[in-house]
């Protein structure tokens, strides 16, 4: 796209560097465990090439490090701290700083805490948990907190950029009288923003010069591109100033004029307009009646609309049917607030959308009326499926650890239970077993957390070739059983991650035992081709309901979790294997488990 206008700078306070690179990431994490916050420095670190992590072990050193800093880009406070607490730190940060990413990571999760931080401006809150899959959410939520607040930074530099531009910016009608001057263009002139407004460009020329420059200046600035002219003009007092004159026309027709004094010429005419056409953000400009009146190119190679569909969208027509009414909220607030952020999916013309982030601040003019508003918009696809991976993440761990507190109970019991045996018959037979059964529960916490960093899947390469009778022998002797029996009709050698194969039948064998009574009988044993199967003789499971008994939390019990079945789906899954729920012979529950590979026919 040509250029809409010639919009140059010669001096603001506009770092386009740091827009492009915003260098590395520094947060100052305030924790009074000196362990913790070394082992946390680590991993954030590590997860996190960027990150370069101090450490403060009180609110008070905090505040003097972030007073003494040169640069922290995000907080990271536990909430118990000697002294002033994290929402005491919060709030002062807050006082002084208010776009500073502040992240309350803490032990402390009462919803009291979490309450009282909402209420202070937190920008995230997380509890800490046990393992090492906590740092990469930490790490994202820094690293997503950051990016957002660099970006309304950028947004709010390139908005006043615009504004403050040294060189002189106007916008004129198609009557030719002034919409929008800055302050640049009136000094220009000697003029107050507000004693052009509304005037026709006549006013800066001598009489006599009118109809030339409406002949030859006026009537043949280019539809697409830019007339540049030095020219001799009437300032306020009467004086003659020369200019380096800019002329170019919006896509929806409103003249731009760029001028700067020839003693004060910039060689770089077009800087500001190249670098906005080379941003990935949208830029754009609507006059007072929602009209588009200026967009850089980006806008039209992500929307995929020409200059003539543009001119005739509304903002509204901009983005998705369920956001208008969140993107004409945003319109509304920008006009009477001043300034407005939204998200929302931008419309494109080939019927897709893109997540996007817009930021504007409206355009008065010195008697308080609304001009426009101009605005820019970043695309945040990255960003949403950072958080959609980090709420994926946080919910695959608390489901991970109800299945872990789910699966302990039993070797739990069954310990407690020998040692309590051993204290009072000294008999050394229930240590073996309490010993066992805290090995089991060791295995278990090691797997669940195996599984949780490593996905669905198990690797291959920890199968070995496990006897069907000794894995269920082994998961029985981890069950209280009472009077329950258990037969196993098959010494088949399988294929098997052994120590999660044996969890699978745990689950089902508890399944039985929960369901089908203290006497029931069970049997386990290969079906024929490629599987095996764990059948009892208790009331069964309706057909309607079989679809669901592997949903977690689905349980019929009332003291049941519903997570045994759902732990047993997950960990088939993991091994690339089926599982399905039928009828046995005597009427009680059947679960069949398919593609199984058998080291031999044993």
């Amino acid at each position: 796209m040509e250029k809409a206008t010639d919009l140059s700078v010669a001096s603001t306070d506009i770092d386009f560097k740091s827009m492009v690179d915003p260098g590395p990431i520094t947060v100052l994490h305030v924790e009074d465990d000196p362990a913790f916050a070394d082992l946390t420095a680590t991993f954030l670190e590590r997860e996190h090439a960027a990150f370069d992590v101090l450490h403060e072990e009180s609110a008070e050193d905090a505040l003097r490090r972030l007073e003494r800093a040169d640069r922290v880009d995000c907080v990271v406070s536990d909430y118990q701290l000697p002294g002033m607490d994290g929402i005491e730190l919060l709030e002062t940060v807050r006082a002084d700083a208010p776009d500073l990413p502040f992240i309350l990571f803490t032990g402390e999760g009462s919803e009291a805490v979490a309450g009282h931080a909402i209420s202070a401006d937190v920008t995230d809150y997380l509890q800490k948990e046990t393992g090492t899959d906590q740092y990469a959410v930490l790490a994202n939520r820094i690293r997503n907190s950051v990016e957002k607040a660099h970006a309304e930074r950028n947004g709010q530099q390139l908005l006043s950029a615009i504004e403050t531009a040294r060189e002189g910016i106007s916008l004129l009608d198609d009557d030719g009288r002034f919409v929008y001057v800055n302050n640049a263009y009136a000094e220009t002139y000697g003029y107050e923003q507000a004693d052009l407004l509304g005037e026709h460009w006549a006013v800066l020329y001598p009489d006599d010069d009118v109809e030339r420059v409406h002949e030859e200046l006026i009537s043949n600035i280019p539809p697409r591109g830019v007339l540049r002219e030095q020219t001799t003009m009437r300032t306020a007092s009467g004086d003659d100033v020369v200019v380096d004159h800019a002329l170019s026309y919006t896509p929806g027709g409103l003249m731009v004029c760029n001028v700067d004094t020839v003693l004060d010429t910039f060689d770089g005419h077009g800087l500001l307009a190249d670098v906005l056409d080379a941003l990935d953000d949208l830029l754009f400009f609507f006059d007072e009646d929602g009209t588009l009146e200026f967009w850089n190119e980006r806008v039209e190679t992500v929307t995929g609309y020409g200059p003539s569909e543009l001119r005739d969208l509304t903002p509204a027509d901009l983005v998705h049917e369920d956001d208008r009414d969140a993107m004409r909220e945003y319109v509304w607030t920008t006009r009477e607030a001043g300034q407005a952020r939204v998200e929302v999916r931008l419309r494109r013309a080939n019927g897709g959308t893109l997540p996007y982030e817009f930021i504007s601040k409206r355009v008065v003019n010195d008697r308080g009326g609304v001009v426009g508003r101009i605005g820019l918009g970043r695309d945040i696809t990255a960003r949403k499926r950072y958080e959609a991976e980090t709420e994926r993440q946080t919910e695959r761990l608390e489901h991970f650890a109800e299945i872990l507190s789910h699966d302990l109970r039993n070797p739990l019991s069954v310990a407690k239970g020998n040692l309590g045996l051993l204290h009072e018959t000294g008999d050394e037979a229930h240590y073996e077993t309490a010993r066992d059964a805290l090995e089991r529960m060791e295995r278990l916490i090691t797997d669940v957390l195996d599984l949780a960093r490593t996905g669905e899947d198990i690797d291959t390469a920890a199968y070995e070739a496990v006897e069907l009778d000794a894995v269920a022998e082994r998961a029985w002797s981890m069950i209280q059983h009472d009077d329950a029996t258990l037969s196993v009709t098959s010494t088949h050698r399988l294929e098997a991650d052994a120590s999660r194969l044996q969890q699978i039948l745990e689950n089902l064998l508890r399944n039985a035992i929960e369901h089908g009574g203290d006497d029931v009988s069970i049997r386990a044993g290969v079906l024929d081709g490629d599987g095996v199967f764990v059948a009892d003789d208790g009331p069964g499971i309706p057909p309607d309901a079989r679809d669901s008994v592997f949903d977690p939390g689905h349980t019929t019990k009332d003291d049941g979790t519903g997570y045994g079945l759902a732990t047993v789906h997950q960990l088939v899954g993991a091994h690339d294997w089926t599982i399905r729920v039928t009828e046995s012979d005597s009427g009680g529950a059947r679960f069949e488990i398919s593609g199984i590979d058998f080291a031999d026919a044993g």
